[in-house]
């Protein structure tokens, strides 16, 4: 009922002020004044800010007449977000307690509406802060930073993180998450001894204690050493994340180790830091401590041993990673132990299931050798045709794989016409050209079938007879 009264009560002000005929004098701005101050209890902003706006218009008392002007732009901005009026105000009035009122109400407002640039904006015109003022100048740098991270702008977070950071102790947890942040910045922006400066800080003051970014401080220190490739500091870090029992980048951590041990050549040992992962953390789709084990296992030159680890690699989905890097090991590896007919499986499989055509045309060499190497030297030139007609990186390996089984064919001209069909994609200049019809001709003659070597000399001395080796041919 009460609360019905006071409607009433400021309904019942507005229409006594709405009744003078003029509101332009001395008595019409008061009203005005009033009539404002009505609207607002009444949550009529609209109506509220015509109101203030004509007693702002009137020179008669300069007291209401600047803090009308005030309740004015705060309902401007409020209603259309629009700063001219507060701009206005504070050229009009230059009062600096104003103005650090007026841009803290606007951060305030940025905040309310998760424009976090904007408020960040504000804070920066206001040249002292009050410790409420402090405490929200924090939190709008820090969610400011926030987005910028989720944005990739890494090195753009970090000077709002140290503000966000700036009127807080060390020890303050808001003061160690803005600081584990700077760290992170640091670290995706490729600074890893600054990143490092930061987390060793942390660590030294148990930062953090308890919370998940205080948990991933060794992790994290660990990841600045094996990006600068100091593997045993790495090492003794990652093993330090490991000992606080925290599973929530444990199988990561586990992998890196092995790897540590990897780029230190000690594949035994990276073999067995590989196992330990698998074991405590199976997952058929992370391929990555297959794939690393089975190539260590190659290094070693145990072949069984890499079949067995690299096999996994059929029970997972095709397109994680390392699926392809997998499955290309797996194929070698069966030719290693002399399984051609799985080799071909696995590289077949390969050419269907890769989005990568860097893995597909070495697949496609890799099913022209084994094809060749058991005598099927047909189906050998098509693998490599397919790979030589691509252009591309390999191409030039298909094509003196291509060479080598014409001139064991003595098959020159077979060899030209295809050549000849690749256009520029062959890279084969004339020269070469010629240099491979000769030497064919001079294997024929020197594996004692003179009829042919004849007819194939006549071959080459008609195609090129200016050619470099024409005395010779004759």
């Amino acid at each position: 009922g009460s609360v019905r009264c006071g409607v009433e009560a400021w309904q019942g002000a507005v229409e006594s002020f709405s009744q003078m005929p003029e509101r332009t004098d001395s008595l019409g701005q008061i009203a005005n004044y009033q009539l404002g101050y009505s609207y607002i209890q009444l949550r009529n902003k609209v109506a509220a800010l015509d109101a203030f706006k004509d007693a702002a218009a009137l020179p008669f008392n300069k007291d209401i007449q600047e803090d009308a002007y005030f309740n004015y732009a705060k309902l401007a901005f409020d209603l259309n977000n629009d700063v001219s009026a507060f701009n206005d105000y504070m050229k009009r009035y230059d009062a600096l307690s104003k103005g650090n009122q007026i841009y803290s109400y606007m951060a305030m407002a940025a905040l309310a509406n998760h424009d976090y640039e904007a408020a960040v904006a504000a804070y920066d015109n206001i040249d002292e802060l009050d410790p409420r003022m402090q405490s929200n100048y924090m939190k709008a740098y820090f969610l400011r930073a926030n987005q910028l991270i989720q944005n990739g702008s890494f090195r753009d977070a970090v000077p709002h993180l140290k503000a966000a950071a700036y009127y807080s102790p060390r020890q303050d947890p808001f003061n160690q998450l803005s600081r584990y942040w700077i760290a992170e910045s640091y670290y995706r922006d490729g600074k890893y001894a600054d990143a490092r400066a930061v987390l060793m800080d942390l660590y030294n003051l148990s930062a953090l204690d308890g919370k998940k970014e205080g948990n991933l401080i060794p992790y994290d220190i660990a990841y600045t050493f094996f990006k600068e490739e100091d593997y045993p500091a790495a090492l003794k870090w990652f093993n330090n994340y490991l000992a606080g029992r925290h599973d929530d980048r444990g199988a990561d951590a586990e992998t890196r180790i092995g790897d540590c041990y990897f780029f230190q050549k000690d594949y035994t040992t990276a073999i067995a830091a590989f196992e330990r992962k698998l074991a405590d953390y199976p997952d058929a789709d992370d391929i990555y401590p297959y794939y690393r084990a089975g190539v260590a296992c190659g290094l070693v030159r145990d072949f069984p041993r890499k079949v067995q680890f690299l096999e996994r690699v059929k029970k997972a989905s095709p397109g994680v990673p390392y699926y392809s890097d997998a499955l290309y090991e797996l194929g070698r590896a069966y030719v290693s132990v002399g399984e051609p007919e799985d080799a071909v499986r696995a590289f077949r499989t390969l050419r269907s299931t890769t989005d990568d055509p860097d893995y597909a045309t070495r697949a496609l060499l890799e099913l022209g050798m084994i094809a060749r190497n058991g005598g099927d030297d047909t189906k050998a030139l098509e693998y490599y045709k397919e790979v030589a007609a691509q252009g591309g990186d390999y191409a030039d390996d298909a094509l003196l794989a291509i060479e080598s089984i014409y001139r064991t064919r003595q098959e020159p001209d077979a060899y030209l016409a295809f050549v000849n069909s690749l256009g520029d994609k062959a890279s084969r200049t004339d020269a070469q050209k010629e240099e491979v019809y000769f030497g064919t001709a001079e294997e024929i003659f020197l594996g004692g079938n003179y009829a042919k070597a004849e007819s194939t000399f006549r071959s080459y001395l008609e195609k090129y007879p200016e050619g470099a080796k024409a005395a010779q041919a004759s």
